[in-house]
């Protein structure tokens, strides 16, 4: 993917071979474990969200954290 890149998905997978990615933002990222079916390498966009069954997380440009909401 080129840089800065957005990758969005209106329906159908990635499958076989790499997807590299340089600051590339994918939406949405809900369930992106079953829409990308090859290798993921390289960096999110800072800012990125991603949810699981644990919660929802935000890549700061070095690593996943998970976002804190008040209750």
């Amino acid at each position: 993917m080129p840089k800065n890149c957005t990758l969005v998905f209106y329906g159908g997978s990635i499958a076989n071979g790499t997807l590299l990615l340089d600051e590339t933002s994918i939406y949405p990222m809900l369930d992106l474990d079953k829409l990308v079916f090859c290798r993921v390498s390289g960096t999110y966009k800072k800012g990125q969200l991603k949810t699981d069954e644990n919660g929802i997380y935000y890549w700061n440009g070095h690593e996943w954290k998970k976002s804190s909401t008040n209750s």
